[in-house]
């Protein structure tokens, strides 16, 4: 929650919100050709001159719908690559003379799937093909529609927003379950700077909190985003399980726009904003979400519809999230930056007049470890 005084509730989101980039012009034929080629000469290089130019075909592969499955993501378990399959829903890598190659194959909304490929024998041909077939995640979803609904603009991309808003649906269910058989106490630093005017801390302050799991991060509240906190504001902010209330997709217009490169992440670009029928203050902003792990990554954000009347003038932030265990995200740190004061007669923002992190330190199981993170 953010407060004037300092409260960026339960974890917040916050940051300057990235601007929508067009998506990357996509390489042509024979530069996606010539980059494979480099790929399997430097990987024979890896495992010695004399490594044969055997190579294998890995076919991903929807094992219900039996279609192809594009920027799958195919993992070396040893940590010698981790490469994507093209829009065919295949990749081409190096096998390796005298060792097996163990792989870890996963796709966005998938179970992923580790296997172990044998040393190629002597006798075999110059290529093999592997064909993996991915099960979708056994998780009950309600309706997911994803429509040109009153208020929005047409969804350029429907198939892909789709399966974006059925991955919050999935991650926020996960979260909602594993918070129910793993509770927890989370403990939490928070620290906050009132800037001067050219955006210079003048006063710092720290705080510890903790909250427990079953009380950790709002419900989404529609119409009612800002609330009374003394004699300042409260905003709670955005948890996966905000981002999927129906309440939250019912007052918001969304769009997949592309996959891109995120601290070594491919993502999901999901971008969201109320429509034109909402009249109350209402968040908007970007949530990134792991192609091949369907797990939030980041979500950017900043609050529309803030009027003159309205503390604060205006807000945004960012917050990036982690995963302490399999499946589930948990908010990590929050950024967030507001102002109490407008623009000027120009139109011009000046400086914040607060900054807030609030960052989380340690969860303490309350009954039971869950199960850790595989590597």
């Amino acid at each position: 929650m953010i407060s004037r005084r300092a409260r960026l509730g339960p974890p917040a989101n916050t940051n300057h919100l990235a601007r929508r980039n067009g998506a990357p012009e996509a390489p042509t034929a024979v530069v996606r050709r010539a980059l494979a080629i480099t790929a399997l000469g430097l990987l024979a290089l890896a495992h010695g001159a004399d490594a044969p130019a055997h190579t294998l075909l890995v076919r991903v592969r929807d094992a219900d719908a039996a279609r192809l499955l594009a920027n799958a993501q195919v993992i070396e378990r040893g940590g010698a690559f981790q490469r994507f399959t093209d829009a065919r829903g295949e990749l081409l890598i190096a096998q390796p003379d005298a060792q097996p190659l163990r792989l870890r194959v996963r796709q966005l909304g998938y179970v992923y799937v580790d296997t172990t490929i044998a040393p190629p024998a002597s006798d075999r041909a110059d290529r093999d093909t592997l064909v993996i077939s991915l099960h979708r995640v056994a998780w009950q979803l309600g309706g997911v529609a994803v429509r040109v609904k009153r208020g929005c603009d047409a969804v350029r991309a429907p198939l892909l927003t789709a399966e974006a808003l059925a991955q919050l649906r999935q991650g926020a269910e996960r979260y909602l379950a594993f918070r129910e058989e793993w509770p927890f106490e989370v403990r939490l630093a928070r620290r906050t700077a009132l800037l001067d005017g050219e955006g210079k801390p003048r006063r710092i302050t720290d705080e510890r909190e903790a909250a427990w799991s079953e009380e950790w991060g709002l419900p989404y509240q529609a119409g009612r985003l800002i609330g009374q906190n003394g004699a300042g504001f409260a905003i709670p902010l955005l948890f996966v399980t905000a981002l999927a209330d129906s309440a939250f997709l019912e007052r918001h217009c969304f769009d997949a726009r592309n996959v891109i490169e995120w601290r070594g992440h491919r993502v999901v670009r999901l971008s969201f904003w109320p429509d034109s029928t909402v009249d109350t203050p209402d968040w908007e902003g970007v949530a990134l979400i792991d192609s091949a792990t369907s797990l939030l990554r980041k979500v950017d954000f900043q609050v529309t519809g803030l009027a003159n009347g309205h503390l604060p003038r205006r807000l945004e932030g960012y917050t990036t999230f982690s995963t302490p265990t399999a499946l589930v995200a948990f908010p990590e740190s929050t950024l967030a930056v507001w102002w109490r004061r407008g623009p000027d007669a120009s139109g011009a923002w000046s400086a914040p007049d607060v900054a807030q992190i609030l960052h989380v330190k340690s969860l303490d199981w309350r009954k039971r470890r869950p199960p850790p993170l595989e590597p």
